[in-house]
């Protein structure tokens, strides 16, 4: 059974995330905290927050910075529990809205985020937290 740690900071797990990062795109950021989902005491996927220019806005925002699902786990709901999570969490954290830069819109926008901006492969959406 998959279990979604909202406030992940096992330095373990912390350690396996950056290295799915790692192998995901080739780079990993330092982080102190994250949204893990685990089977059996193993990282197979998570998400992570920075803090960010809002577009449009002189303000800054929080968004999810990074988000993998090990390959073999993808396509049983994970990343969408990890979003669901994130979403939670942002709310809980007095944050209003939630934003990502993606490449796979599909995924966020069938639980009602909003298109900001599309580019290329990539799009810039926000969740409206209520």
């Amino acid at each position: 059974m998959i279990e979604i740690i909202a406030v992940d900071t096992n330095p373990r797990h912390l350690e396996e995330l950056r290295w799915l990062f790692l192998s995901e795109w080739g780079k990993a950021e330092t982080f102190e905290s994250a949204i893990s989902a685990v089977d059996d005491d193993e990282i197979v996927g998570g998400l992570i927050f920075t803090t960010y220019a809002v577009p449009g806005s002189d303000r800054k925002g929080l968004w999810i910075n990074a988000l993998a699902v090990v390959s073999e786990y993808r396509r049983q709901g994970i990343g969408s529990r990890l979003i669901s999570t994130a979403e939670s969490e942002a709310l809980r954290n007095n944050n209003e809205e939630l934003y990502v830069y993606t490449d796979v819109s599909g995924l966020y926008l069938q639980t009602g985020w909003i298109m900001v901006s599309e580019g290329g492969k990539h799009s810039v959406l926000k969740k409206v937290l209520n």
